[in-house]
């Protein structure tokens, strides 16, 4: 594999991971680990940078629960 290959797969996979180790310090089902990491991939997908800083985790869940217009 490419060097820059595995550098995009580090990016886009950052924030995921992220997500779902939150949730596993927060002590949550595994679904919920799942659930959040891939809102928080979602929500890095839509900033210019390659992280997101969302204002807590009620953006988060409204991702989840499919709301477009997260407030930021």
């Amino acid at each position: 594999m490419s060097t820059k290959f595995i550098l995009i797969l580090i990016v886009l996979l950052a924030p995921i991971i992220g997500g779902l180790l939150y949730g596993i310090l927060k002590g949550w089902e595994p679904e919920k680990w799942i659930q959040f990491g891939w809102a928080s991939g979602v929500l890095a997908t839509t900033f210019l940078t390659d992280y997101a800083q969302p204002a807590d985790e009620e953006q988060i869940w409204s991702i989840w629960e499919g709301n477009a217009r997260v407030k930021r």
